[in-house]
């Protein structure tokens, strides 16, 4: 990420990394945001080997769905599968309920990601994680839709659902949290709920 944002945080270990997100928010713009994430998906999954590897052995819905948990912990926290009823028994708060029309075993759920809760903001989910996770799997030929709960800090994946345009996407036109340290330092946060808070795509 240092090369896009062209900034390295003091902090080591994941605080460093929310704060070099933070700097991101705030110094690049939100198609800026998801292009630099997706390069960064690129660079971990290179070509041809990486991408080859991913979609062939996870590139079943159930399969990528076993694989999440395992593979993302560190970066979102402890997840697991979970069965579609289960999912659609609490709807999250700011998505399209992708969980209902997912295949058993293909939903993964967080119960408190760590990004989201330690990150504190919205933009941070949406443009650095949300957004160019879909559009990165959806250029493999795989769908995955990610629903955050914005109650709960929480989050679906659900595999093999394919992600709403971004403009059709409730989690997309959320507003910023209260209080959200990002927002109180964009200007275009303070311009009012209208503009979507100061870093959400658009």
């Amino acid at each position: 990420m240092r090369p896009h944002v062209g900034w390295k945080s003091p902090e080591a270990g994941y605080p460093g990394l929310v704060a070099e997100c933070r700097m991101a928010l705030l110094r690049l713009s939100p198609a800026a945001q998801s292009r630099m994430v997706r390069s960064v998906l690129g660079a971990t999954f290179a070509k041809p080997w990486g991408t080859w590897f991913y979609a062939t052995f996870c590139g079943d819905p159930t399969l990528s769905a076993g694989f999440t948990p395992v593979a993302f912990e560190w970066l979102v926290g402890p997840a697991r599968v979970v069965s579609p009823a289960e999912a659609a028994g609490d709807p999250p708060v700011g998505g399209g309920g992708a969980a209902t029309t997912a295949a058993p075993g293909t939903v993964v759920k967080i119960d408190r990601c760590r990004l989201l809760a330690e990150g504190g903001c919205k933009g941070m989910c949406v443009n650095l994680c949300q957004q160019p996770t879909q559009q990165w799997f959806e250029g493999l030929g795989m769908d995955v839709t990610l629903t955050p709960d914005w109650e709960t800090g929480g989050c679906e994946m659900a595999w093999g659902v394919k992600a709403p345009a971004t403009q059709e996407d409730e989690a997309v036109g959320a507003p910023c949290f209260g209080g959200c340290g990002v927002a109180m330092h964009c200007g275009r946060a303070r311009a009012g709920p209208k503009e979507e808070g100061c870093t959400l795509a658009r």
